[in-house]
Order: C-alpha cells, then sequence, then structure tokens
C-alpha cells in the first residue's frame, strides 16, 4: 500500500512541474506576442526566419537572371542584399536556439530537483522490515 501513495505522490509531483511548465510557456508566448506587437510598426525591425530566407532565395535568383543578361555590378549588389537576409536568419535561428536550450535547460532543472524530492520523501519513509 506504501508503494502506491509513494508512486502517487511522485506522479502528483510531475504533473505540478508539467503544469508549471505549461504556465511558464504561456507567459513566454504572451510576452513575446506583446513584443512583437510592441516592435511591429518600426521600420528597423528584423524579419522572422522565413521571410529572411525568402529574401534571399529571391534576391539570389535576381541576382542570377542579372548576371545572365551581363548586369554584374547589378548582381554583385543583390548578392550583398542576399547575404545581408542570410546572416539576419542566421541570427533569428540563433537566437530561437538559444531561447529553446534555455527553455530545456530550465525543465530539466525542474523535473531533477522534482524527482530529487520524490527520492527524499520515499526513502525517508521506507523503513527496513525486521527479520522475523
Amino acid at each position: 500500500m506504501r508503494k502506491f501513495g509513494c508512486v502517487g505522490i511522485l506522479l502528483i509531483l510531475i504533473i505540478a512541474v508539467l503544469a508549471y511548465q505549461q504556465w511558464q510557456i504561456h507567459q513566454l508566448k504572451t510576452g513575446s506576442n506583446n513584443i512583437v506587437k510592441m516592435f511591429k510598426g518600426q521600420s528597423g525591425a528584423k524579419p522572422d526566419l522565413a521571410t529572411a530566407l525568402a529574401q534571399a532565395e529571391s534576391r539570389t535568383k535576381k541576382a542570377k537572371d542579372l548576371i545572365a543578361k551581363k548586369k554584374y555590378k547589378e548582381a554583385q549588389a543583390e548578392l550583398d542584399k542576399a547575404l545581408r537576409s542570410l546572416k539576419s536568419a542566421n541570427m533569428v535561428s540563433e537566437n530561437i536556439i538559444s531561447e529553446a536550450a534555455s527553455m530545456l535547460g530550465k525543465a530539466k532543472d525542474d523535473l531533477v530537483r522534482a524527482f530529487q524530492g520524490a527520492w527524499n520523501d520515499i526513502s525517508r519513509e521506507a523503513k527496513p522490515r525486521e527479520k522475523k
């Protein structure tokens, strides 16, 4: 019967940690939406990853057409713009990766703490049985 109690406590702790993580994700989404709304109207706002890659692709195609027409200086300018778009996409993807790694690291730390707490609770409750 005690095993079921310990397992129940462990499950409750895991569910509590998962619920807390979901709440944090909700808070992050809400905060990021507010930041996006704040910067949306600004001209200096960085494009998202898909937009930056699409811009680089279209500029590269335009440069290819200009090279075919032997307009090398204009093609070079388009390739420079495409390179800037790729650098912007790189920065965006690095930010996404660092945010995801940070969230996963925090979730891991929270789960480790929860499991250690549950293990400590279980260890304190377990008492060696006397041999008969």
